[in-house]
């Protein structure tokens, strides 16, 4: 719910429930993030409707919220994601001990198990086993062979990174990043001290990673979903504090 029309819709709702005094337009954020946290916290109002009826509400409420904060979050390098997958591309077609030069991206790469499920793992899932890793490896160097380079690239004349190959691996790792930004985070203590913290005295404490994570969330939130800085905030460890992952594995 972060442009403006679904703000404007949830303010109504709220107004009409008597959880504000008056529909709330898209600058009034910080009490209707904090209308919605005390709504769905608070079994008294719950009591009023529907139990289905709420639970649908805080359904969807929860996931437009984790969706945002992992979009939020999640930051790749276009550049970086080529080389990955280039390499894999080229790795694919030697055997593990090898070690070779791949011309496309100037890279000495060490062919070994981990370089190969480090990748696939991320195209495919950390609970894959190993059976299917090698079978996915397998059929990625047999498409490679016979249709990416034998026909996209020498018949057609393509650039590796217009082929189908290549644009499949592309959409499913940068879609798999995007779905487990938010992992290293969770349950994670540190994190949600640096949230609460941010933009006080006590944030300068915090460094690295976890710091520019934090400020690329807060800053996300604010810019492409339209929350003041504390409505980032609170809506932000209301997501932790409720584990609002749990409901959509």
């Amino acid at each position: 719910m972060g442009n403006a029309n679904s703000w404007r819709l949830m303010g109504e709702w709220q107004a009409q429930q008597g959880l504000v005094s008056v529909a709330l337009n898209c600058d009034d954020q910080d009490a209707l993030v904090s209308g919605t946290v005390q709504y769905f916290d608070n079994e008294s109002l719950r009591a009023l409707f529907p139990e289905d009826f709420i639970n649908s509400l805080e359904d969807l409420y929860d996931y437009n919220v984790l969706q945002q904060i992992k979009e939020s979050l999640y930051f790749y390098s276009e550049k970086q994601i080529q080389k990955h997958i280039l390499n894999y591309l080229f790795a694919i077609n030697f055997d593990i001990g090898n070690i070779e030069k791949n011309e496309y991206t100037d890279t000495v790469i060490e062919i070994e198990e981990n370089f190969f499920q480090n990748f696939e793992t991320t195209i495919l899932g950390n609970d894959v086993d190993i059976k299917t890793l090698r079978e996915f490896r397998k059929e990625a160097q047999k498409e490679y062979i016979t249709f990416t380079l034998a026909k996209e690239i020498k018949l057609d004349g393509k650039q590796i990174t217009a082929t189908k190959q290549y644009q499949y691996l592309f959409d499913k790792y940068t879609r798999n990043i995007k779905e487990n930004a938010l992992s290293p985070y969770i349950d994670n203590d540190n994190f949600r001290r640096a949230v609460i913290d941010y933009n006080t005295i006590a944030y300068k404490n915090y460094t690295g990673k976890l710091k520019q994570d934090v400020s690329r969330l807060i800053t996300m939130l604010k810019t492409k979903y339209h929350y003041t800085e504390k409505g980032a905030v609170q809506v932000t460890i209301y997501a932790l504090d409720k584990k609002i992952w749990d409901k959509f594995d």
